[in-house]
């Protein structure tokens, strides 16, 4: 074999050696794009995951917000109703008011007064729950 002809058998072994790699570097660029590309479509779904996520805790923070709203304004009569709940009645359930004056004037208007008290008792009691208001506003005063 002359120089020439083994240069030309060495040089195209190079070559399709060459090829090869090519062919070969080729095929595992195909794979990686493929691979990128599901990468990419994941990554679209995890980012349509997040997306819906945040939508949904944004809906429960909104919930969360309302009802604390509706919980406070519940709370707030519940105060309202406590104060305006102490009402005076008789044992009998005949008569029934917000204050014990008002009480006593009805039982007093009805001329039914003699089957509860008489006007000393009625009078009595009367004293006996203003001291106790009085006892309480003088704690108030001591606490402030």
């Amino acid at each position: 074999m002359t120089i020439v002809e083994t240069v030309f058998v060495v040089s195209t072994v190079f070559n399709v050696l060459c090829m090869f790699l090519i062919f070969v570097v080729f095929a595992n660029m195909i794979k990686i794009k493929t691979l990128i590309e599901q990468m990419h479509m994941g990554l679209g779904g995890v980012v349509g995951k997040v997306v819906a996520i945040e939508q949904t805790t944004n809906k429960m923070a909104q919930s969360f917000t309302e009802f604390i709203k509706m919980a406070e304004a519940v709370v707030d009569r519940m105060d309202d109703d406590e104060r305006i709940s102490s009402i005076y009645k008789t044992s009998d359930g005949k008569f029934s008011a917000r204050t014990l004056d008002e009480l006593i004037n009805k039982i007093r208007s009805s001329g039914e007064e003699s089957e509860y008290f008489s006007s000393d008792e009625l009078d009595k009691l009367k004293n006996l729950f203003s001291e106790d208001e009085d006892l309480f506003d003088d704690e108030d005063d001591e606490n402030s």
